[in-house]
Protein backbone atom coordinates (compact mmCIF):
# COMPACT_ATOMS: atom_id res chain seq x y z
CA UNK A 1 0.00 0.00 0.00
CA UNK A 2 1.40 3.41 -0.90
CA UNK A 3 1.50 6.51 1.34
CA UNK A 4 -1.77 7.84 -0.06
CA UNK A 5 -3.48 4.52 0.63
CA UNK A 6 -2.19 4.53 4.20
CA UNK A 7 -3.45 8.09 4.76
CA UNK A 8 -6.87 7.22 3.37
CA UNK A 9 -7.13 4.13 5.54
CA UNK A 10 -6.15 6.10 8.66
CA UNK A 11 -8.69 8.80 7.80
CA UNK A 12 -11.43 6.21 7.26
CA UNK A 13 -10.78 4.58 10.63
CA UNK A 14 -10.86 7.94 12.45
CA UNK A 15 -13.97 9.08 10.53
CA UNK A 16 -15.86 5.94 11.51
CA UNK A 17 -14.94 6.45 15.16
CA UNK A 18 -16.17 10.07 14.95
CA UNK A 19 -19.48 8.92 13.42
CA UNK A 20 -19.95 6.26 16.11
CA UNK A 21 -19.15 8.68 18.93
CA UNK A 22 -21.41 11.39 17.50
CA UNK A 23 -24.38 9.02 17.17
CA UNK A 24 -23.88 7.89 20.77
CA UNK A 25 -23.73 11.49 22.01
CA UNK A 26 -26.83 12.52 20.01
CA UNK A 27 -28.77 9.60 21.46
CA UNK A 28 -27.76 10.51 25.00
CA UNK A 29 -28.57 14.20 24.48
CA UNK A 30 -32.04 13.29 23.28
CA UNK A 31 -32.60 11.54 26.59
CA UNK A 32 -32.97 8.19 24.87
CA UNK A 33 -31.38 4.93 25.90
CA UNK A 34 -28.92 3.96 23.18
CA UNK A 35 -29.13 0.51 21.69
CA UNK A 36 -26.45 -1.89 22.89
CA UNK A 37 -24.66 -1.54 19.56
CA UNK A 38 -24.69 2.28 19.60
CA UNK A 39 -23.46 2.35 23.19
CA UNK A 40 -20.76 -0.23 22.55
CA UNK A 41 -19.54 1.60 19.42
CA UNK A 42 -19.62 4.96 21.21
CA UNK A 43 -17.66 3.67 24.20
CA UNK A 44 -15.21 1.93 21.87
CA UNK A 45 -14.71 5.18 19.96
CA UNK A 46 -14.10 7.04 23.22
CA UNK A 47 -11.49 4.46 24.23
CA UNK A 48 -9.97 4.62 20.75
CA UNK A 49 -9.63 8.42 20.93
CA UNK A 50 -7.67 8.07 24.18
CA UNK A 51 -5.43 5.30 22.83
CA UNK A 52 -1.93 5.30 21.48
CA UNK A 53 -3.29 3.85 18.26
CA UNK A 54 -5.39 6.99 17.68
CA UNK A 55 -2.28 9.10 18.26
CA UNK A 56 -0.34 7.01 15.76
CA UNK A 57 -3.06 7.21 13.12
CA UNK A 58 -3.51 10.96 13.45
CA UNK A 59 0.24 11.62 13.37
CA UNK A 60 0.18 10.49 9.74
CA UNK A 61 -1.15 13.96 8.81
CA UNK A 62 -1.44 15.99 12.03
CA UNK A 63 -1.65 15.60 15.78
CA UNK A 64 -5.13 15.68 17.32
CA UNK A 65 -6.01 16.30 20.98
CA UNK A 66 -8.58 13.58 21.78
CA UNK A 67 -10.28 15.57 24.55
CA UNK A 68 -10.77 18.57 22.27
CA UNK A 69 -12.06 16.30 19.51
CA UNK A 70 -14.64 14.63 21.78
CA UNK A 71 -15.72 18.02 23.16
CA UNK A 72 -16.20 19.35 19.63
CA UNK A 73 -18.23 16.29 18.62
CA UNK A 74 -20.48 16.72 21.68
CA UNK A 75 -20.92 20.43 20.88
CA UNK A 76 -21.84 19.62 17.27
CA UNK A 77 -24.36 17.04 18.48
CA UNK A 78 -25.89 19.59 20.88
CA UNK A 79 -26.05 22.22 18.15
CA UNK A 80 -27.72 19.81 15.72
CA UNK A 81 -30.29 18.88 18.35
CA UNK A 82 -31.08 22.54 19.10
CA UNK A 83 -31.47 23.30 15.38
CA UNK A 84 -33.80 20.33 14.93
CA UNK A 85 -35.95 21.52 17.84
CA UNK A 86 -36.13 25.03 16.34
CA UNK A 87 -37.29 23.67 12.99
CA UNK A 88 -39.92 21.55 14.69
CA UNK A 89 -41.26 24.51 16.70
CA UNK A 90 -41.32 26.81 13.66
CA UNK A 91 -43.03 24.11 11.63
CA UNK A 92 -45.73 23.78 14.27
CA UNK A 93 -46.17 27.57 14.37
CA UNK A 94 -46.59 27.68 10.58
CA UNK A 95 -49.24 24.93 10.79
CA UNK A 96 -51.17 26.92 13.40
CA UNK A 97 -50.88 30.22 11.50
Amino acid sequence: MNDEGVRRLCAAIVCQAVKDYKLWQKTLLQGKRPTDRVEMNGKSAESFFKSGWFQELTLVDYEVDPDKLMKRIREEAEHGLRERKKKKVFGEIKEIG
